[in-house]
């Protein structure tokens, strides 16, 4: 039998490739626009020396009103280190730990509290309310159990190395009227009954009624939050979110197109030179119309949940 050579592992510093990297892109840049060289003088001396810090708070002058070619090669390379942390990064990993979950709790806060200031955005959202009323109608027990599915990821209980649906049988977790609607729901889904009775392992149902938040990787100056839905939860909110789907398809909403439709909605209405100037404030404006909606869904959607006729 031949010897087993074992060869020393090559690490690899992959600060020193994105710094390469970083640079690279501006030469090749600066070859066909010189403004990119002159502009990122300051910024290359940071990213040579691996003064990180520095350069994530490095003030700038926009250039979003520029000419299209700069635009796009100063946004690539603004953007080339935003989901890339160094060893020596802005915050530690206890500080972006800090920075995600209080930022989360000021939106919650912010979210509850809001109200709509302005009768002028109290008629606009009125009227939201009517078209919502008119295109959900009136809630459908049957069709919400038809569209009902077991999620494919991680639910309470169950981490997402073990998310598959036989072992997710195994421990049913829910909210207590979850539980409920679910062990009504059975009465009528005769195949998911007798699979859940048959499973080698006897289910049990493990009542749940607060969802813990972890956190994952996103960007250098913060973390993505992630709050694991219940696995009943998680069947139940499935079938909502398919009817509700369902009934937006029904007079041409498809939510997988609707973006692009939006988008070019926006450039029609507001014209691209004054979308260019208010790209800046664009999340601001966003966070306050989706505060303000959630405000209106939270009252005109109500009859539709509790399940009593719209007239």
């Amino acid at each position: 039998m031949p010897k087993q050579v074992h060869r020393p592992v090559r690490l690899y510093d992959t600060d020193f490739l994105m710094k390469n990297l970083w640079l690279n892109l501006k030469r090749d840049f600066g070859a066909n626009c010189n403004d990119i060289s002159v502009d990122l003088q300051e910024d290359e001396k940071l990213v040579k020396s691996l003064s990180i810090p520095r350069y994530r708070t490095l003030e700038r002058k926009s250039y979003y009103l520029s000419e299209y070619y700069y635009f796009k090669c100063r946004y690539q390379m603004d953007s080339l280190f935003k989901r890339y942390r160094f060893a020596t990064d802005l915050y530690t990993d206890s500080e972006l730990e800090d920075i995600t979950v209080n930022k989360f709790l000021e939106t919650q806060e912010r979210i509850k509290s809001s109200s709509i200031s302005s009768k002028r955005s109290l008629l606009v959202f009125n009227k939201a309310k009517e078209i919502i009323a008119d295109i959900l109608g009136s809630y459908s027990s049957s069709e919400h159990a038809v569209a009902c599915r077991f999620g494919k990821r991680a639910s309470v209980g169950n981490p997402k190395r073990v998310s598959y649906l036989d072992i997710k049988l195994r421990t049913l977790s829910g909210s207590l009227d979850h539980i409920e609607w679910f062990k009504y729901h059975l009465h009528g889904d005769v195949i998911l009954k007798n699979v859940i009775e048959e499973c080698p392992f006897r289910p049990f149902y493990n009542e749940c009624d607060v969802l813990s938040m972890t956190t994952v990787p996103k960007s250098f100056k913060a973390k993505r939050c992630i709050l694991a839905n219940t696995t009943i939860g998680s069947f139940y909110t499935y079938g909502l979110g398919k009817v509700l789907q369902n009934r937006l398809s029904a007079i041409g909403l498809h939510i997988p197109t609707l973006q692009d439709k939006h988008r070019r909605l926006v450039r029609k209405f507001l014209g691209l030179v004054h979308m260019s100037q208010q790209i800046y404030h664009l999340p601001v404006i966003r966070l306050r119309l989706i505060t303000y909606l959630l405000f209106s869904l939270k009252i005109g959607l109500q009859p539709f949940f509790s399940g009593e006729s719209r007239k």
